[in-house]
């Protein structure tokens, strides 16, 4: 055991204090990030139940104009195969809904979501594999690819305000 002098002589060191210091910091940064961790679990679980809820507005319960209800009034969605740049919430309604009044979802699955939280929790990025049976002209059709969404939370809940679907990624 040390004495008191022994451990006095030992503060003055600066190598000792420095790491001293040092340890306390990572800790601390530790402790941080382990509260940080809990937190994000269920924002993203509400991020994730959002864009579950938007997708089964328009392939399950054939109500695409639910997605009002999740489109931001300034959103931006790329589409495929054409490459257009939809710009506002009305035009990225008008091209979902003209699929869904055309074709007759007979299945819908979504696999291996990613979603990753950014700005304390205001603004969200999540992509996710899908894949896709339905019926066109009398004919049944096949279809997958990989959605990313951008979030924003306003005004207590999230809002989508992009979305890049590609169509047949390798996988």
């Amino acid at each position: 055991m040390l004495t008191r002098r022994q451990w006095q002589n030992l503060f003055r060191n600066p190598f000792v204090v420095f790491t001293i210091l040092l340890l306390v910091f990572i800790f601390v940064q530790f402790i941080i990030q382990s509260a940080n961790r809990r937190e994000l679990g269920p924002v993203k679980s509400r991020v994730w139940q959002t864009v579950q809820a938007l997708n089964r507005a328009w392939t399950v319960e054939y109500n695409p104009q639910d997605l009002r209800n999740y489109f931001h009034p300034n959103m931006l969605a790329g589409t495929q195969p054409d490459s257009l740049l939809l710009v506002g919430r009305d035009s990225c309604l008008a091209r979902r809904s003209a699929f869904a009044e055309r074709a007759k979802i007979l299945a819908w699955q979504e696999t291996d979501p990613q979603i990753k939280i950014y700005g304390r929790g205001r603004f969200a990025v999540v992509t996710y594999y899908w894949k896709m049976d339905y019926e066109l002209d009398n004919q049944i059709m096949h279809a997958s690819g990989r959605d990313t969404f951008s979030l924003v939370r306003e005004h207590g809940r999230w809002w989508i305000v992009a979305d890049q679907c590609f169509i047949n990624p390798q996988h």
